[in-house]
């Protein structure tokens, strides 16, 4: 966490307090993104959602790991728009 802010206060004096608070979720989300978690990380999240399953009767604990990877790894889950067309 201390890092991170460390993070955020050296790109706000890059770029100025209100370039960074003017800046979307979805690019804060971006650059997130892209300092904190590498490549390798993601591939290895990817692979986990792929070689998810069903371990006896935890229904509720794989589905909150289904939601919990949804949420790390987006591109890996249709949205609901998505499937209703």
């Amino acid at each position: 966490m201390d890092s991170a802010l460390s993070w955020w206060k050296g790109h706000v004096k890059t770029i100025g307090l209100t370039t960074a608070n003017s800046m979307s979720w979805e690019e804060l989300k971006v650059m997130t993104t892209e300092e904190y978690c590498p490549r390798s990380e993601m591939q290895g999240l990817e692979q986990e959602f792929w070689n998810l399953t069903v371990k006896g009767s935890e229904i509720a604990s794989y589905t909150n790991c289904v939601n919990d990877l949804a949420v790390l790894c987006p591109v890996m889950v249709t949205h609901e728009y998505k499937k209703i067309e």
